[in-house]
């Protein structure tokens, strides 16, 4: 890792702090007037329940029960909040240990991400990414792409995505041990309009009582279509076993380093991830409006 990719994960981590944010939240009175900040600084520190039941008083209005972060929310200095979508205990604890078993079956069919980049290859670049990938998996694969087809009206509504064609669903195993990690980054960097990846979505599984620590996903704020990220608002989401998680793909975001004592495969950060992605057309996204 780059010594400046190091510096961005050692200011992030400072931001979201829980004792530096805790004592921020001492100092805030109860109420509606507050309960903007409250939330920016509960989501900040991997809050979700706080930050949801502040956004909820902010708002005047109940979330849905998915519902994190809803959309079309801006920070600090104009910045859009990234909405975000997660359920816990997403499937039966059984179902979870075994899609676990079947991934450490895999183990030897996982091999490095590669790192894309405008009008270039991808290829191996450690200096941004360090991430294991498996494409074969096939338990539970069926049912994910059912639950996203199923649900794309409610996510779509949820995350402020317009309804859309779909073209294809990806869908990959991925695996952080020992020093993994994900740069600041976009999955899709076209207007709205144009083809690419929508909608991007996460599955956390793995031991129920984690080896491994760090790992987290940062949802920075920031102008998606202007490539620009908060330098200090962000939502923390923890890696919890069994925890579904979506958001826009326009959206900037990273997987903190994680760090895994020993090394051992079956015990890393461990996800199915995917992205839904859309046809040409749909007019544009809230946050492409200035």
């Amino acid at each position: 890792m780059l010594a400046s990719a190091a510096a961005t994960f050692e200011q992030i981590a400072r931001l979201a702090d829980p004792s530096v944010n805790a004592r921020f939240l001492q100092q805030l009175p109860a109420g509606q007037a507050s309960a903007f900040a409250r939330a920016n600084l509960a989501r900040r520190m991997g809050d979700i329940a706080a930050a949801r039941e502040a956004l909820a008083e902010h708002l005047g209005d109940v979330l849905h029960p998915w519902s994190a972060v809803p959309p079309r929310l801006t920070s600090h200095g104009g910045s859009c909040l990234v909405p975000l979508v997660v359920i816990d205990q997403f499937l039966p604890v059984e179902r979870m240990q075994a899609l676990h078993r079947h991934a450490c079956s895999r183990a030897e069919h996982f091999r490095h991400a590669l790192a894309t980049n405008e009008d270039a290859e991808p290829e191996y670049d450690p200096e941004r990414r360090e991430t294991l990938l498996d494409y074969g998996f096939t338990l539970e694969r069926d049912q994910f792409l059912g639950f996203i087809n199923d649900n794309l009206a409610v996510l779509g509504d949820l995350l402020g995505v317009d309804p859309f064609t779909v073209e294809r669903h990806e869908i990959k195993l991925s695996n952080h041990v020992d020093g993994g990690f994900f740069k600041p980054h976009g999955d899709s960097h076209v207007p709205f309009a144009e083809a690419g990846r929508a909608i991007s979505w996460l599955y956390y599984f793995g031991d129920e009582v984690p080896r491994f620590s760090g790992g987290e996903l940062y949802a920075i704020d920031g102008q998606p279509l202007q490539q620009q990220t908060s330098p200090a608002w962000f939502t923390t989401v923890v890696p919890r076993a069994n925890r579904f998680v979506a958001f826009p793909s326009w959206f900037y975001h990273a997987v903190a380093p994680t760090r895994l004592p020993g090394n051992a495969f079956a015990h890393g950060r461990m996800a199915v991830s995917g992205h839904v992605r859309k046809a040409a057309g749909g007019g544009s996204g809230w946050w492409e409006q200035g």
